[in-house]
């Protein structure tokens, strides 16, 4: 299907796959004034090594990026990859439009974990053999959801305990 497009130095939603994630790397910023008249406003501006077109950053996309990187020293995203896509439903100035949002994830990063349908004998399981502090975590997260007797709550929190240990003491 064909789109019109203008030729235009920032992307929209028309620039990239409605149907795929795009990931991009940036190779570096620009504070830029974006729209014009009394419209006008100073935004950052991300650019690509993969395409010329910078993406403005608003709010939502911006802090965004900075819970991902773990930091909002712009300087320290160059290199990163990032991955955008198409919603469909935002909201702007009233109307519900297609924009670009960044994914809240890495690239590359393994799907998190679904435990939510892990029995309690399940879970006492899953942390004795837990890889990770994170998934240890969101072990006991579920856990602590369900309805433990105190001599259970204390088996779990005991088999946390015991793999924290292991984790911490393999190199």
């Amino acid at each position: 299907m064909a789109k019109f497009t203008v030729d235009a130095k920032y992307l929209t939603h028309a620039d990239i796959s409605e149907h795929e994630d795009t990931v991009l790397t940036i190779k570096t910023y620009e504070q830029e004034t974006m729209g014009q008249g009394k419209d006008a406003n100073e935004k950052w501006v991300l650019y690509f090594k993969e395409i010329k077109k910078g993406l403005g950053l608003n709010k939502t996309n911006g802090k965004l990026l900075c819970k991902l990187f773990g930091t909002d020293d712009m300087d320290l995203w160059l290199g990163r990859q990032m991955t955008i896509y198409v919603k469909d439903d935002v909201e702007f100035q009233g109307e519900i439009v297609s924009a670009i949002r960044v994914r809240p994830k890495l690239p590359g990063a393994a799907p998190e974990a679904d435990y939510s349908t892990l029995t309690y004998e399940e879970i006492v399981y899953q942390l004795d053999h837990a890889m990770s502090l994170k998934e240890l975590g969101a072990l006991m997260n579920h856990g602590m959801t369900l309805p433990l007797t105190v001599a259970q709550t204390t088996q779990m929190i005991e088999a946390k305990n015991s793999r924290i240990t292991a984790l911490m003491a393999t190199p």
